[in-house]
């Protein structure tokens, strides 16, 4: 019954399909039709794309065998790992910023010292950090080159440079053109109205590390300071380490300084007192704090923090005539100019409330008539001090210029330093925070630094604060001191700068600082 096909190349019986080689393919066979359609199923499997892993194959002893050596390989990589937990870790490099500079003071990095030798320039008093060179800072350093002091506040930066005897007064903020998205410095721009103010400092610390290089390469180039200089910088009363850490790396780096001291605020205006002796109340942009000196050091455990500062009291001054006025919620600046120069205190709020009520502008002496800039002829804004010719009804403009009447925004937003609780802040006001830093003092030296309270900072040339401290604080105070006597130094803005200039003529309370800063 079994017949050949000499075309198809196999035998096709009852039983089932061989193929030429003689092997059975395990299907049925149906004759010819049969053997055609299992030569295109064969075909068709042929075709299809194989998948990996899909076959399963039975364990042989090469199998075996690799497993073994897999199992033996993993216990040495363990074993391998254990080993390196013991080992030192490597050494951290600094980030390279395109091109070695000299560095100053110690190096931050941690280094093995069993690992490492003593180099010549170890040996001579100097330093290798990551390939770049730097002297050591107390011993070598004989007082000369070229040296420049920055006092980094928050609103803005004042500089001066020693050797050429240049100063400068800058905006610490970037602003950024919404149309251009160009980058300006302060003094390259005179419309601050679409601008976008990014500031590098946050509740008086440098945040943004990078913004604020980018104002201290400008100030440095503005000063024409020279490479391998020697740098004084003031810190808040409270000093993040690991700030000042990434301000000294990038400083080295990019300003090219050989020596760099982070010296307290508080301690620099010190330096401006006869004894360095006193109650220092700094009045800032992001708050205000209170200690207290001696020795032209702080006294340990003096230290107080009022939350209120410029920024508070220009936000409040902004929604008040965003409420009442005009809509100045995006005019940071704007706002900002009309509390400097409208600004007050006044001795007793509840009277002045009183008398703001009064329409007639003779009784009335809170009311100011404030022009508003244009930005197209004027830039800043204006008060209309003219009493006299003032009319009960405000005009509306004056020269194609909007005006506005401010009464009781003339002294409401100052309120916020004696009376933060007002718009919700928990805390205590200036005058409490001042008598808590001098109870906090030693009982010897209370009654020395009762008498001697400074005001310093941009707020305290506020008209009338040093007479609303010195009314309110006697209540505050034990009954067996003398009476408080406030003093507002000359140019209060300018006070910390000033004694981070007499810090830099002094070598010795300079090596000090640097000394410490390296320990640190």
């Amino acid at each position: 019954n079994k017949t050949s096909d000499s075309v198809l190349g196999v035998v096709v019986g009852d039983v089932g399909v061989v193929d030429s080689s003689g092997e059975k393919s395990g299907r049925r066979g149906g004759g010819k039709r049969g053997a055609a359609k299992a030569l295109k199923e064969e075909e068709m499997e042929e075709k299809k794309p194989k998948r990996r892993g899909t076959k399963r194959r039975n364990k042989t002893d090469e199998d075996t065998t690799t497993n073994a050596n897999l199992a033996n390989k993993r216990t040495t990589t363990k074993n391998k790992k254990r080993t390196n937990k013991t080992k030192t870790p490597p050494t951290p490099t600094t980030p390279s910023f395109g091109r070695s500079v000299k560095k100053s003071s110690q190096s931050i990095d941690t280094k093995d010292d069993d690992n490492l030798e003593t180099t010549e320039d170890e040996k001579n008093g100097k330093g290798v950090e990551n390939g770049n060179t730097r002297t050591n800072t107390s011993s070598d350093w004989d007082g000369n080159g070229c040296k420049w002091v920055l006092d980094n506040g928050s609103s803005t930066i004042k500089a001066h440079c020693v050797s050429t005897g240049k100063s400068v007064v800058l905006e610490n903020a970037l602003f950024v053109l919404s149309k251009g998205r160009r980058v300006l410095f302060g003094d390259e721009l005179k419309d601050t109205s679409g601008a976008f103010i990014a500031r590098p400092c946050e509740q008086e610390y440098a945040t943004d590390i990078q913004r604020q290089m980018c104002l201290w390469n400008k100030i440095a180039e503005m000063l024409s300071v020279s490479a391998q200089n020697t740098l004084v910088v003031s810190t808040p009363m409270h000093p993040f380490s690991e700030l000042d850490e990434k301000l000294f790396k990038v400083a080295t780096q990019q300003l090219l300084c050989d020596r760099i001291a982070f010296v307290k605020a508080p301690e620099l205006a010190a330096r401006m007192l006869t004894d360095g002796c006193g109650v220092i109340v700094d009045l800032g942009y992001s708050s205000s704090r209170v200690c207290c000196v001696h020795n032209y050091k702080i006294v340990e455990g003096t230290q107080v923090r009022l939350k209120v500062g410029g920024r508070i009291m220009t936000n409040y001054l902004k929604d008040i005539v965003s409420y009442r006025h005009v809509d100045v919620s995006s005019l940071q600046g704007l706002v900002e100019e009309m509390r400097i120069k409208t600004g007050k205190v006044v001795l007793s709020f509840v009277d002045a409330l009183k008398e703001a009520k009064n329409r007639q502008p003779r009784d009335n002496a809170h009311m100011i008539d404030y022009v508003l800039p244009d930005f197209a002829s004027h830039m800043h804004g204006r008060v209309i001090d003219d009493r006299e010719n003032m009319s009960v009804v405000p005009l509306k403009s004056v020269d194609g210029q909007q005006l506005i009447r401010l009464t009781n925004e003339t002294f409401a937003p100052q309120e916020l330093l004696f009376h933060p609780i007002d718009i919700g802040i928990d805390s205590v006001g200036i005058c409490e925070c001042i008598a808590l830093s001098i109870k906090q003092s030693p009982k010897w030296l209370a009654p020395l630094l009762v008498s001697r309270i400074y005001l310093i900072g941009g707020n305290a040339q506020i008209p009338g604060l040093s007479d609303r401290i010195g009314h309110d604080l006697p209540p505050l105070l034990p009954s067996w001191l003398d009476a408080p006597v406030v003093t507002r130094m000359d140019r209060p803005a300018e006070v910390v700068l000033e004694g981070a200039k007499v810090l830099v003529n002094d070598k010795e309370a300079l090596v000090s600082y640097l000394s410490n800063n390296n320990e640190q």
